[in-house]
């Protein structure tokens, strides 16, 4: 009575394991990303400020630099001189 409960809990976590790891592994690749870019725009911001320009560190570049990489650096300074 009881392996075949087991041996349903252990097919149960197993199936829960498969579908919640990878989007905590995306999510953990993001915030990686996030950092490190926003290292690189505070990095620029210190080249940029000798021109009088350079671009606020928030969440919102955080999450454009984490979702986009080195697109999202591109697409903030972009939008900078746009707007």
């Amino acid at each position: 009575m009881y392996l075949k409960e087991t041996v349903i809990l252990i097919a149960f976590i197993l199936i829960l394991l498969f579908f919640f790891t990878r989007p905590v592994i995306l999510l953990g690749k993001m915030l990686v990303r996030s950092v490190f870019f926003t290292f690189i725009i505070f990095l620029l911001n210190f080249i940029t400020t000798s021109f009088n320009f350079s671009i606020g560190l928030n969440p919102v570049t955080s999450l454009v630099c984490g979702m986009f990489g080195v697109y999202g650096v591109v697409i903030n300074y972009i939008g900078a001189i746009l707007f």
